[in-house]
């Protein structure tokens, strides 16, 4: 499939369902709300034209191959307090240069980054670095990146 070029997924839904974009090659852009609770197996497999994905805060899982296949993208963002990232997630994102990892994933496949040959840099948020060796192949400790701590907002009185 190559007719979709770009997509807006709508605030009311709630799942981006198995394979529910699987093959569109034409696919150059998306926007997950943050209605948004699960992206589905295969959900967006072989989506060759997507560049960058951004998770947003609301989702809380990945199924297996969700992005695989998708050989032009550069970066990925995982915003929300996804748990587990599953088998080849990201297999075969041969572009995949930058991913970005919120806190508290409990649980990353051996596999999930499968073939992620151009990968360089694995940001995590601030003194978690540690953590996330606990969960990461050791092939890529030397690609983890921690991020500076946010700042508190100041309180107003």
């Amino acid at each position: 499939m190559t007719g979709c070029t770009a997509t807006i997924i709508p605030d009311s839904v709630t799942e981006i369902g198995t394979r529910a974009f699987y093959g569109c090659m034409g696919l150059t852009n998306i926007v997950i709300p943050d209605s948004v609770a699960k992206v589905g197996e295969l959900a967006f497999c072989d989506c060759t034209g997507l560049t960058s994905i951004v998770i947003p805060i609301s989702v809380t899982e990945i199924g297996d191959y969700a992005f695989c296949g998708c050989e032009n993208l550069k970066s990925l963002s995982i915003m929300g307090p996804v748990t587990k990232l599953e088998e080849a997630v990201l297999g075969r994102c041969t572009s995949l240069e930058t991913v970005s990892l919120g806190t508290g994933i409990k649980k990353i496949v051996k596999e999930a980054f499968e073939d992620c040959t151009a990968l360089k840099v694995i940001n995590v948020p601030a003194k978690k670095a540690d953590y996330y060796k606990k969960r990461l192949p050791e092939n890529l400790h030397s690609l983890i990146v921690e991020l500076p701590a946010e700042k508190a907002a100041s309180k107003r009185k």
